[in-house]
């Protein structure tokens, strides 16, 4: 490994990673710390340092952060798909790891005289044939299919069901039964259903949890003591929210909007300290808003720490 290495870092690359993209920006700080890591490690593309796989307390020394709020990230970034985890649990960069083989593979055809595989090629392709006449055949205009946009459309809202779930797994089954799901019921009235199972499965055992797949194949959003099909979620308070917090919560609902405080700060409990303490009902809501708010909170707040009430 050089002294300075570099890569080719492809800015479409990052900005058209759908998984990253849903992560907040604090998330997505520590990826980029995690990949100078990767680009400097040997073996390329893995987080690790002297041959040692780092942890979340290595990588909150590293950036000078409270390990739990490195392990909430760190789980945002898995639940999205951003890294990858080997046999051994070791985190690693897919496009690192590939681009290394890619280049072995080069350099390995290199010592044979070039590409082995363009060696058994006899003959000249039609296409670079000047000489060869292909016949122009009439094309018939392409059918074009509208239905991948409704499907995208759909999967719109499935960030904000996804990110109420208490237990984050099946993700690609969770998506599938969702758009299901939307046939028999709106997307407001699943949301809401969701985060009231969220809020009844707080402080047990998550063993029990079920997770978002099965509990919409299953139609849960029509049980009991949750939300009725067709149930409107709550109104959005304004007023409320900006009161909230003895009025300290204005400056916070200027910046992220009166129906995502509602959501996500509705039932917390705020300590002006110092430093802001605010506790949540939900643990889920504490690891979200860690990663989607914490660049907010402390632009306005300061120093701040989220805490599971008592």
């Amino acid at each position: 490994m050089t002294a300075n290495p570099w890569d080719k870092f492809f800015w479409n690359d990052w900005e058209n990673d759908p998984g990253l993209k849903l992560c907040g920006l604090a998330a997505q700080g520590l990826w980029m710390r995690i990949l100078c890591i990767c680009a400097k490690a040997d073996p390329k593309g893995y987080l690790v340092v002297a041959g040692r796989s780092l942890s979340a307390a290595d990588l909150a020394a590293l950036a000078g952060k409270p390990q739990p709020e490195i392990e909430a990230l760190l789980r945002e970034l898995a639940s999205y798909g951003v890294y990858s985890t080997d046999r051994i649990g070791r985190i690693y960069n897919r496009k690192m790891v590939r681009d290394v083989k890619k280049s072995r593979v080069a350099v390995e055809n290199g010592a044979k005289g070039g590409n082995p595989s363009l060696s058994k090629q006899t003959t000249i392709p039609p296409s670079d044939n000047p000489h060869v006449i292909h016949e122009v055949k009439p094309q018939e205009p392409e059918a074009r299919s509208h239905e991948p946009k409704k499907k995208d459309g759909a999967l719109t809202r499935f960030v904000d069901f996804w990110a109420v779930c208490p237990k984050k797994t099946g993700k690609g089954e969770a998506e599938r039964a969702w758009l299901k799901a939307l046939k028999l019921a709106d997307a407001d009235t699943l949301i809401a259903a969701m985060r009231a199972y969220a809020d009844s499965q707080s402080g047990k055992d998550k063993t029990f949890t079920k997770t978002p797949g099965p509990w919409l194949d299953g139609k849960h959003w029509l049980d009991e003591g949750i939300a009725p099909c067709g149930h409107a979620p709550p109104p959005i308070d304004e007023a409320k929210a900006i009161a909230a917090w003895d009025g300290r919560a204005a400056p916070l609902v200027a910046e992220i909007g009166a129906a995502k405080f509602q959501s996500w700060f509705g039932e917390t409990e705020f300590d002006p300290g110092p430093p802001v303490k605010i506790k949540f009902a939900a643990p889920f809501k504490q690891n979200w808003v860690s990663g989607h708010f914490g660049s907010e909170l402390q632009r306005i707040y300061g120093d701040f720490a989220l805490e599971a009430a008592a």
